[in-house]
């Protein structure tokens, strides 16, 4: 078994050595078992939460885990989607199983024909009335620490098998399910790795905005140290990190936190996806360079998807599987299920170190978060601020909330 596999696989052991640097509430592993649905030997099914949106399409996502013989990490992690149906209406439903990168999702891939299948299957599209959607995770961060990182292994049968008879048990499924994919995934290769980083080709993906096509690239890179792992980095120009011009006399910049209800699943109820593309369109308006640094682990603001899925049901109002309660916003349902004021462990000093590590100087930064534009000063790069101007009347409540916590900047100027 070579070195890169054992990174990749046994990823969450070795952040246990770095959870000191992370403050979670006291009672948190309790809260995360309390978020369990399902369990049995090393399959484990996470509560999940709802998805808003239209009348059509995806209602509510469960995480599902598949961990290994220590019962320390997990090997497999998917998403079970159901779409025009909920718990107490899926009987009949039909099992399908999609294979498509987070990549192809996130950033609404034109070049990727599965892209356009699971955007259609998302929308509740399909010949049936309803069904369900299983996806194939390549990055998940189910809690706090346990990130999981896919080997590229290709889904076990015994995965699928596990899953279909669990549905068709707790929700009168059908017992049988479909594949429905249409090309195979552009396979990553490693530009390099060296004891701290493997550092992958980049990727093409082509975006539309307002009718117009745009490219960009996307690098992924394994930070073997960092607490986050994994990051992405996007750019219009493949070189633009080796432009010391550029680098020096500022940079336009976006970190971007990852979220799977948001940037998978469409979710009216945050401005997660808005964020990430509008920051995406800014690259190719803005006069001087530009990178989006994206971290998919962030999920939940650092708690994770399983925790963030039970705020959710919070910010709607009703029963979870910890509380019963009235419609609250982001933050209060936060404070609730953790049970202390501190609802956002994220840390960007991994994103502000890739910065210093690639000789920038200065940057013009797209963000509302402090937390951000002091990680960046603190690594000694030079931070001018560009408020973010995305605009959601379906998630402003969610907004104003997260403006009037002490971790947002609550004007609407920009900051020097």
């Amino acid at each position: 078994m070579n070195k890169r596999f054992l990174i990749l696989i046994f990823g969450a052991f070795f952040l246990q050595e770095q959870v000191a640097d992370i403050k979670l509430p006291q009672n948190f592993s309790t809260i995360v078992e309390k978020l369990i649905f399902f369990k049995k030997n090393n399959f484990k099914v996470f509560y999940g939460g709802p998805i808003g949106g239209s009348d059509k399409g995806v209602k509510w996502v469960m995480p599902v885990a598949f961990e290994d013989e220590l019962h320390k990490t997990t090997r497999a992690v998917y998403e079970i989607a159901f779409v025009n149906c909920n718990f107490d209406t899926a009987d009949g439903a039909e099992i399908m199983f999609v294979d498509i990168c987070d990549i192809d999702i996130k950033f609404k891939n034109m070049f990727s024909p599965d892209y356009a299948s699971f955007a259609s299957l998302l929308r509740g599209e399909y010949i049936h009335e309803k069904y369900i959607v299983v996806r194939r995770a390549d990055v998940a961060h189910i809690y706090y620490p346990d990130i999981f990182i896919s080997a590229d292994h290709s889904p076990h049968v015994e995965d699928k098998s596990q899953i279909i008879h669990f549905l068709h048990e707790n929700f009168k499924t059908k017992n049988c399910s479909k594949d429905c994919n249409t090309s195979l995934r552009e396979k990553q290769v490693i530009a390099y790795e060296n004891d701290f980083e493997i550092s992958y080709v980049p990727l093409k993906v082509q975006t539309n905005f307002h009718g117009e096509a745009h490219q960009f690239f996307i690098t992924k890179k394994v930070r073997k140290n960092d607490i986050w792992k994994l990051y992405y980095i996007i750019s219009r120009d493949e070189n633009v990190l080796t432009n010391s011009a550029a680098l020096s006399e500022g940079l336009l910049l976006r970190l971007d936190s990852g979220c799977v209800s948001g940037q998978i699943y469409n979710d009216s109820a945050c401005d997660c996806l808005d964020q990430l593309h509008s920051a995406l369109h800014a690259l190719t308006e803005s006069p001087s360079a530009g990178i989006i640094v994206h971290i998919p682990a962030h999920d939940g603001r650092g708690f994770g998807t399983a925790p963030k899925a039970e705020t959710e049901i919070y910010k709607i109002g009703g029963k979870g599987r910890l509380h019963t309660t009235a419609p609250l916003d982001t933050v209060q349902a936060a404070q609730l299920l953790y049970g202390c004021s501190d609802f956002d462990i994220r840390t960007f000093d991994g994103a502000a170190q890739m910065c210093v590590d690639a000789n920038i100087k200065k940057v013009i930064l797209l963000t509302d978060n402090k937390q951000k534009v002091q990680a960046l000063k603190d690594a000694g790069i030079e931070v001018l601020r560009q408020k973010t101007d995305t605009v959601k009347e379906a998630c402003s409540h969610h907004i104003q909330a997260k403006k009037n916590s002490p971790y947002y900047y609550n004007d609407e100027t920009n900051q020097i």
